[in-house]
């Protein structure tokens, strides 16, 4: 399988006591655009999660390997770094996520999370969407309870994407229910990338909050993030 960076997305879990999550994300069209059914491509995803001192480091990133081990969608968690950001603490994780050209409400999920490009051959347009699996979110939370005894809050999350745009030509994107560059976007509307050009896309809270819901009762959930319509 091999691995190709396009989309760099850094994910905060907080627990409640520590604050609300945060998220930031990356995508390259030129690399969406090479995707092909057969490409596997994963990316890295950076998580976040807290701790109650920078002093205690080594402790809390041992205390959270051993629920990564325990869980069924993080044992690739990989140690990165203990880092201090205002007033809060954390020990960031890295996984790796499935980036699919795929069905995704006909296909199977792989892994906790994936980014998917779904082509549809009437409206000739790219349809890309975010998905998780609540099953593994809610397994995460019944450990982390365990261990910490605080659940695990995605509560306010919010997804940050910047789009940017290194092909050749400008490409037209149709957003709906989103925010575009801090302001409300209602009804689809058109927005053209020039090259060379990066969007900042945030998902509606009643968005982030379906994609990121844990439940162990509920196979996936998917959000569409934007529709890829045309090359100027």
């Amino acid at each position: 399988m091999k691995i190709k960076t396009i989309l760099l997305i850094g994910i905060m879990f907080l627990l409640a006591a520590c604050g609300s999550t945060r998220i930031t994300s990356e995508i390259y069209l030129l690399d969406i655009d090479e995707l092909t059914d057969n490409d596997g491509m994963t990316t890295k995803v950076l998580i976040g999660l807290p701790i109650t001192s920078q002093d205690e480091c080594t402790e809390s990133k041992q205390r959270y390997e051993g629920v990564f081990r325990k869980s069924t969608g993080f044992k690739g968690m990989e140690f990165v770094r203990c880092y201090e950001s205002g007033y809060d603490n954390f020990a960031e994780y890295e996984l790796e996520v499935p980036i699919r050209m795929v069905d995704p409400y006909q296909t199977s999920m792989q892994g906790t999370f994936e980014i998917i490009r779904h082509d549809d051959s009437a409206s000739n347009t790219r349809n890309l969407y975010i998905r998780s699996n609540p099953k593994a979110l809610c397994n995460l939370d019944k450990l982390i309870r365990d261990e910490f005894y605080q659940s695990l809050d995605l509560s306010e999350v919010s997804l940050p994407i910047l789009v940017s745009n290194d092909l050749r030509q400008p490409q037209t994107l149709i957003l709906s229910q989103v925010f575009v560059n801090g302001s409300p976007v209602t009804e689809p509307t058109e927005v053209v990338l020039e090259r060379r050009d990066t969007l900042r896309i945030i998902l509606s809270d009643v968005t982030s909050a379906w994609v990121f819901s844990k439940s162990c009762n509920i196979a996936s959930r998917t959000a569409l993030v934007a529709t890829w319509a045309s090359a100027e």
